[in-house]
């Protein structure tokens, strides 16, 4: 949980710096949640155990979907609409999220091609990074250095050292291990297990097998497949598959 185990002059020194609503504004690329720490920041009748109470409730309320709130599936496919995925309701094709003004969404496809595809549809229908969710297991600890985009998605035990920048639309699936400087680009995948060395660039809609290795300073291209369990030890081009 957020500063668990910081002393209180701490804690307060880097909230009255404004660091904690600069976090969540340069690193999680998430200006909603920076507004709302930033007026707590500057509110200076709140004692500092309120302060960090509000905050937490603030990050819990944003990136934790309450078991009784209104969700389900969009999908074009008209033989789904009217089922459930997992106990969780198709409610139609995409038009429908036009009725619901204030949810957060996810897309939630396995191929980053065709992540990229339905963002564009979405596009179209004015639908941009303001209205992306972005999920980060409890798990996972993001240091300040590092920067999220808007709708990735990062699941249980991800490892980030410093100074990883992850792209809009990316998924990282669990004990996945990105280190300093790593680059994904926008709709990369990265399946269960892998691990990149320092420096490691990641093309947009490229996709990273199972327990694959890839090694420092290395460049995998736009498109490219790399596959289960392989290791990386020269540059992958574009488009293509090793």
């Amino acid at each position: 949980l957020l500063a668990d185990g910081v002393d209180e002059d701490t804690w307060l020194f880097h909230l009255r710096n404004g660091e904690y609503s600069q976090w969540f504004r340069h690193s999680l690329k998430d200006p909603v949640l920076a507004d709302a720490a930033e007026a707590i920041e500057q509110d200076t009748s709140l004692d500092a155990t309120v302060m960090r109470n509000r905050i937490r409730d603030k990050i819990q309320h944003h990136y934790t979907l309450p078991a009784d709130s209104p969700s389900g599936i969009v999908d074009d496919e008209p033989s789904l609409h009217g089922t459930a995925v997992d106990g969780v309701g198709v409610l139609g094709p995409l038009d429908v999220i036009n009725e619901y003004h204030d949810a957060q969404l996810l897309i939630c496809a396995g191929q980053g091609k065709t992540r990229a595809a339905i963002e564009r549809c979405l596009s179209r229908r004015g639908i941009f990074d303001d209205r992306f969710a972005t999920i980060i297991d409890s798990s996972v600890r993001v240091p300040g250095s590092c920067q999220i985009g808007a709708g990735s998605i990062l699941l249980g035990n991800v490892v980030m050292t410093a100074n990883v920048e992850v792209g809009r639309h990316v998924v990282s699936m669990p004990n996945v291990t990105l280190t300093h400087d790593d680059q994904l680009e926008d709709f990369a995948t990265v399946c269960a297990g892998v691990a990149l060395g320092g420096g490691v660039h990641v093309g947009r809609e490229a996709y990273l097998g199972m327990n694959s290795s890839v090694r420092e300073n290395l460049t995998v291209g736009q498109r490219a497949t790399l596959g289960m369990g392989a290791c990386l030890t020269r540059d992958l081009p574009s488009d293509e598959t090793w």
